[in-house]
């Protein structure tokens, strides 16, 4: 009787010789050297062989697979669950047998160390490990059968004997205790009647004392509630920021994190801008830190060019800082009107690019540069605000640790709508967004969703400049490259660039001129006239910051529209604030849906970096393990599959999510085509118990 019966064609009998050493080697006996004489069927030399073996190893050859006699011979290997495969050629198994577990030794020359042959060594100790313990085990179930019979018998008569013993025993026994039991249930009840006596008194006086201290403490909690009440109402935000000797004059603007107020210090008698925190993100520690390192970052950068910050402080959930009061207003109003003077556009140009430069030597990179943080001083001059998301080079902010791409979509970087690493030339972008959007009066890419405007920043090419703008464009160009290192160094570099520009007014003439006719006829003045500030009114809320005394004659086209503005609004006079807020609720949830679109593209890329694609819950089980001993195992909810689908439930037009839901769909049906059949090696192995054990 053989261990192991080496099937093969004999023209392979050579190269079959060092596997059957091999396995000799083992200490495992190998029929393999056989002869079959021609005209001979095989089982009538070989099947007594075959039938005493333990489990049969198939050699799969270019021969071999054409073999009848191998072919017989694997199959009935395959009938007794002992088969073994080994593939010396590139060849496919015969149809029967592709879904068995093949050693894939082709090219093997003898080696040890092959990986294949250390698996098939360990399948076949497996195999017969397990046959060895199914022998064990009929031996072990039939001593333990005759040592049950004997241990009945014995059992049997010491169960005899002690039944007597016990039952003169238990009757003794039992008089015994009906004699004690009596005289201890006498001695139990009058010791029971005693304690219950003292325990009711006990209690009675616990409850009397826990009464009393319940109806003081909850005295004591009515007027503590009461006295905080009080506090309270004594400490709202305009309270508490007249501690901090701030007087609350009116409301400036108000955003997603934070309202500015027009506040006056009661102690200098200056007026200020009062940047307060929202409560209701003031409870999120990176929106805290975010808004500390704003006042921080602004107070450590004193230039021209950028707004001043005078004070700031916190108390409790109460965030604010005071800052320089711009009467100017911001350049996204400006832009409401149309274009700027070319001449006006590259002052402001310059003025930013002076202040960007100073920032960026400090170490800090804005990452917001837009129109409605351009601010103007009452001379005219402009500053740069809001470094809420500003960063040192090379640190990671908390914004970015939560899984937000920072910045407004319009005037975002590739590099920053890409959510890659980012330095101080992504600024320089920006700026050359908001270059072209005052010299044309319009924005070079628009979209219906923040990613569709992202995409147009990675792929699509920057609009040109009419005609008449034709000698800023080399330098919008370079602003707005694509790549960071096709654009101007640093913002020295641009200033260099900008003092080479040699404007003409009348060469270049505004855009809002080449556009409508009506104001051919109205003179321009080109000097750039600083807006006055008029007096407050009775309720000492700022006026318009562009409201002038001498401002250059409005179009009248423009004056009409102005006029129907100002009529329309004060038709909301008593709805408007409904109409306001839920524009704001509406705002908030676009961006907050936004919010999440990029951080389910975001999950789906890293969950694609790691061999997580697939949402594999609706599955067979043998593609599912099929997938897992691919990639290794995972959730199917945490897939990039499933991040995708998210994507299209919150914005159901996303080009990316399709293209990469399509991308997996195609991969899926290449590599999973035909997988519900597959069984994983130890699902072999216990089906072989299985087996055995019927």
């Amino acid at each position: 009787m053989s261990d192991i019966f080496l099937s093969y064609a004999s023209s392979d009998r050579e190269r079959v010789r060092q596997l059957a050493n091999v396995l000799g080697a083992q200490g495992w006996s190998v029929f393999w050297d056989r002869t079959i004489p021609t005209g001979t069927r095989w089982h009538e030399v070989l099947g007594d062989e075959l039938d005493a073996s333990s489990c049969v190893i198939v050699v799969w050859t270019e021969t071999s697979v054409r073999s009848q006699w191998v072919y017989e011979e694997a199959e009935e290997g395959k009938r007794r669950r002992a088969l073994f495969p080994v593939k010396l050629d590139n060849v496919l198994p015969p149809l029967g047998f592709r879904m068995f577990q093949v050693a894939n030794l082709t090219g093997w020359q003898g080696e040890m160390d092959s990986p294949a042959l250390t698996r098939l060594l360990e399948d076949i100790k497996a195999h017969f490990t397990l046959l060895r313990q199914q022998e064990e085990i009929r031996l072990a179930e039939e001593e333990a059968a005759r040592k049950a019979e004997e241990e009945r018998k014995r059992a049997k008569a010491e169960a005899a004997r002690k039944a007597e013993e016990e039952r003169k025993r238990a009757e003794a026994e039992a008089a015994r205790k009906a004699e004690e039991e009596r005289k201890r249930a006498e001695a139990e009840a009058a010791r029971k009647a005693e304690e219950e006596r003292k325990r009711a008194k006990a209690e009675a006086a616990r409850k009397a004392e826990e009464e009393r201290k319940r109806a003081a403490a909850e005295a004591a909690r009515k007027a503590e509630a009461e006295r905080k009440r009080a506090e309270e109402a004594a400490q709202t935000p305009e309270a508490r920021l007249k501690q901090a000797n701030y007087d609350i004059l009116g409301k400036l603007g108000e955003g997603g994190m934070a309202t500015v107020f027009l506040a006056q210090h009661t102690l200098l008698e200056r007026e200020v801008a009062l940047k307060v925190m929202s409560p209701r993100i003031a409870t999120t520690e990176a929106f805290r830190q975010s808004f500390i390192r704003e006042a921080r970052i602004v107070a450590q950068l004193e230039h021209p060019n950028i707004v001043r910050i005078y004070d700031g402080g916190a108390d409790g959930n109460l965030f604010y800082m005071a800052m320089e009061l711009l009467p100017g207003g911001t350049l996204k109003e400006q832009l409401e009107s149309g274009p700027l003077l070319p001449e006006h556009a590259l002052n402001i140009v310059r003025q930013i690019a002076s202040a960007l430069s100073y920032a960026h030597s400090k170490g800090y990179i804005h990452r917001d540069i837009k129109p409605a943080n351009i601010l103007f001083r009452s001379n005219g001059d402009a500053a740069l605000a809001d470094f809420g998301i500003a960063k040192l080079q090379g640190i990671v902010s908390d914004m970015t640790q939560l899984g937000l791409i920072t910045g407004t979509p319009r005037y975002m970087s590739p590099e920053q709508a890409a959510g890659t690493k980012l330095d101080h030339r992504t600024d320089l972008y920006s700026l050359g967004i908001v270059f072209h959007e005052m010299l044309t009066g319009q924005l070079p890419f628009n979209g219906s969703s923040p990613m569709a405007i992202a995409y147009q920043h990675l792929n699509a090419p920057m609009p040109r400049l009419p005609n008449e703008l034709a000698g800023f464009q080399p330098t919008i160009d370079k602003l707005v490259a694509k790549q960071p290192h096709d654009r101007f160094d640093s913002a020295n570099a641009l200033l260099q660039a900008l003092a080479g520009l040699e404007l003409s007014v009348t060469e270049i003439r505004p855009i809002n001129e080449l556009l409508s006719p009506e104001t051919h006829a109205t003179t321009v003045n080109p000097t750039i006239l600083p807006p006055t500030r008029p007096e407050h009114t009775s309720e000492r809320l700022p006026p318009s910051p562009m409201a002038t005394a001498s401002a250059p004659p409005m179009p009248r086209r423009k004056a009409r529209i102005w006029l129907a503005g100002i009529t329309a609004m004060a038709g909301l006079g008593i709805g408007g604030g409904y109409y306001t807020i839920n524009m704001q609720k509406v705002a908030l949830e676009a961006s907050q849906r936004a919010e999440q679109v990029n951080s389910h593209l975001e999950l789906a890329r890293l969950r694609g970096e790691k061999q997580r694609l697939f949402d594999h819950s609706t599955w067979s089980e043998g593609c599912k393990n099929l997938l897992e001993d691919m990639d290794g195992p995972y959730e199917a909810a945490d897939s990039s599959e499933w991040h995708y689908h998210q994507v299209q439930t919150l914005d159901p037009a996303n080009a990316i999510a399709s293209w990469e839901l399509e991308k997996l769909e195609n991969r899926k049906k290449i590599e999973f085509s035909n997988c519900d059949n597959y069984k994983r090696p130890e699902q072999e192995v216990d089906e072989i118990n299985d087996m055995f054990k019927k």
